[in-house]
């Protein structure tokens, strides 16, 4: 058990850690963007569902997949970005990524293909828009949307007493010191406990068996929902994973409700976002995406009929612990130890 546990976990770490790093470094890049640009970031932080459709659209295009489009988004949500355009940004961007997009074509179909990034953005603006309510009840009395913008505006007699501060280091030494120190301190503990417990759930699951899923679809559904939400699976990697279901029975619908729950919630995630969303944002964030992905597999059954998806369980998407990939998981976690050593440093 010890020893599937380490497999499943550096198999995770091997898959992640590139991506990770990289999510970390546009999180820093875009501490330093919003710095000299700040009006960037200004629709993200209105209240409403504009904020919410901005995230989306600007979301689509990053070459994000799940595993570093977290760092990024909260990064955003430091910035003063609203909930609920956080939470479209976690849900849309991994669907929306070409290489998942691309992969669910070969191994799927032109139907699935289509499909699932159009269900991700009907997901992430629903459970967005819902997030934002809440978010707005919470908040009784909140402060002027320009405040944390303004702050540091080249017009402010502070802000113009501390630039020379900050222009003192070039733009790609601060990207750096803000995504692998400042920032890593402050999240990567948390999405290595959440790797942990991704790894434990991973190992504990039983094995899927397609053949009796097929026969119970409801429950199909439930059981998909139940395996998605905890575990740490990237939107390329769940593709082969949808396609050997459908190839055993599994309907469609129930398969896409695990391609949206998956890349969208994870164990990391879920650890991460308590703090950032608080828990009754994060309820509704979680029970927004389980909610709709059901309404969205239930549509796709529905549409397809007694119609079937030619699938390829051909494996596409491998994921073997090369040396590119170790040495990844060899920077996370020298990253992971120094940043240990520094905030438990007397």
């Amino acid at each position: 058990m010890i020893a599937r546990f380490l497999s499943g976990f550096f198999s995770i770490l091997n898959d992640s850690a590139w991506l990770l790093l990289g999510g970390f470094a546009a999180a820093g890049v875009l501490h330093v963007v919003i710095q000299n640009r700040d009006d960037l970031l200004r629709p993200l932080t209105r209240p409403g569902f504009s904020s919410v459709v901005w995230a989306t659209l600007l979301g689509a295009p990053l070459p994000l997949c799940s595993c570093s489009v977290l760092p990024t988004a909260t990064s955003l949500l430091r910035k003063g970005a609203r909930k609920g355009s956080a939470s479209a940004f976690l849900i849309t961007v991994p669907e929306t990524d070409i290489v998942s997009i691309l992969l669910t074509y070969g191994l799927i179909g032109p139907v699935m293909a289509v499909v699932r990034p159009i269900s991700s953005i009907i997901t992430g603006l629903a459970t967005g828009w819902a997030v934002d309510v809440i978010d707005r009840r919470e908040t009784e009395a909140p402060p002027p949307v320009a405040d944390p913008l303004t702050m540091a505006a080249p017009g402010d007699c502070c802000a113009s007493k501390s630039a020379p501060a900050v222009e003192v280091s070039p733009w790609w030494r601060r990207a750096l010191h803000y995504g692998f120190v400042e920032f890593f301190d402050d999240l990567g503990g948390r999405i290595f406990v959440g790797l942990l417990i991704g790894a434990a759930v991973a190992t504990i699951l039983p094995g899927l068996n397609p053949t009796w899923l097929a026969s119970h679809q409801w429950l199909s559904y439930l059981v998909l929902l139940g395996i998605g939400v905890p575990m740490y699976v990237c939107a390329t990697a769940s593709t082969p994973i949808a396609a050997g279901l459908i190839a055993g029975g599994v309907s469609p619908g129930a398969a896409l409700v695990f391609l949206l729950v998956g890349p969208a919630t994870n164990t990391a995630g879920i650890i991460v976002l308590a703090r950032e969303f608080g828990r009754r944002a994060l309820a509704v964030h979680l029970i927004g995406i389980m909610v709709v992905s059901v309404a969205m597999g239930l549509a796709l059954d529905a549409f397809l009929g007694s119609s079937s998806l030619n699938v390829s369980v051909a494996d596409a998407h491998r994921h073997g612990a090369g040396i590119w990939a170790m040495a990844g998981t060899a920077v996370y976690l020298v990253l992971t130890a120094a940043s240990f050593v520094r905030r438990h440093r007397p």
